[in-house]
């Protein structure tokens, strides 16, 4: 995702073969949603658009009125937003709608088979967190300027840590180019030890639980 002179916002889908990029004036996860969907303009509500709404704590007494033995699948806006209001939904209360609105759009990506098991990369903006979701690698490691080391040990325990991490994405690029499945399971074995180590425990003073300099270093899915 990128920004442009215009405040637009640019994103790129692709994959081994292909890249499109897309700009809208939008950054919003509606808006993110229905560029996943291409040109399909229907809303679902299936156990993926469900599963969407309860992970965004939508009230289980609205969602009651919802749940249907199979899937309901609408054309368009209109009759999705027909539907949601005959079933109690206060479609012009821009809070209340929104999460439905994705989840419409959410279940309609899945319905199509749309996504899939892609990894969808960013910058852990709030919005872009659907699906299957990880840190570009450059987010991921800017994770560690945010450790506050106090003693020289701990900023060259940091400092040894990003060469890690470095490290471990050269190894990455090198089986993207010859894959092997010994070297996979060796991967993911370092991936564990560098992504969940602890650099230091937090320190303890009289009537406090923490300090800043306890904070730790934690894989987010680095992709």
């Amino acid at each position: 995702m990128s920004r442009c002179q215009s405040c637009s916002i640019s994103r790129s889908r692709g994959g081994e073969h292909f890249t499109a990029f897309r700009t809208t004036p939008s950054k919003s996860r509606l808006n993110f949603l229905a560029l996943l969907r291409g040109n399909y303009q229907d809303y679902v509500l299936n156990d993926a658009a469900f599963t969407f709404l309860e992970a965004r704590q939508v009230d289980p007494a609205l969602l009651a009125h919802l749940k249907t033995c199979e899937p309901r699948r609408f054309a368009n806006q209109v009759p999705f937003l027909e539907y949601l209001a005959a079933n109690g939904i206060d479609i012009f209360d821009k809070d209340i709608i929104r999460p439905f609105a994705e989840a419409g759009i959410w279940g309609a990506i899945r319905h199509h088979g749309l996504v899939g098991n892609a990894v969808i990369v960013s910058d852990d903006a709030g919005q872009f967190r659907v699906g299957t979701h990880a840190l570009c690698w450059i987010h991921a490691e800017r994770l560690l300027h945010k450790l506050m080391p106090a003693t020289p040990g701990q900023v060259k325990h940091v400092d040894t840590l990003r060469e890690l991490v470095w490290h471990f994405y050269k190894a990455l690029k090198a089986f993207q180019r010859r894959p092997d499945p010994r070297a996979a399971r060796g991967l993911q074995a370092r991936f564990d030890r560098i992504f969940a180590h602890r650099l230091w425990r937090p320190r303890q003073t009289a009537g406090s639980t923490g300090s800043p300099q306890g904070r730790t270093a934690a894989g987010s899915g680095a992709a």
